[in-house]
């Protein structure tokens, strides 16, 4: 089962978090990066199952043409 609400709630969570960790702790460097959408398990969930023809097609559209990024690709360019 997977829900789009699921995913925009833990970024807002995160997002907050560290929003809020970066002004009490400033002698912290805090680093919140959001590449965009990962093609995750929750990705193809939603791609696959979703009910609503507008999503359906929205992320289709982002994984044949690529802007749906593998997470590895992600770790990759923060090591290189």
């Amino acid at each position: 089962m997977c829900f789009i609400s699921f995913a925009h709630a833990g970024k807002a969570a995160r997002e907050m978090f560290f929003k809020v960790m970066a002004l009490e702790k400033p002698d912290v460097r805090v680093l919140s990066y959001a590449p965009g959408p990962l093609k995750t398990d929750m990705f193809y969930c939603i791609r696959d199952n979703s009910y609503d023809s507008e999503v359906k097609s929205m992320f289709e559209g982002m994984y044949y043409v690529t802007l749906a990024l593998y997470v590895l690709d992600i770790i990759i360019s923060f090591v290189d």
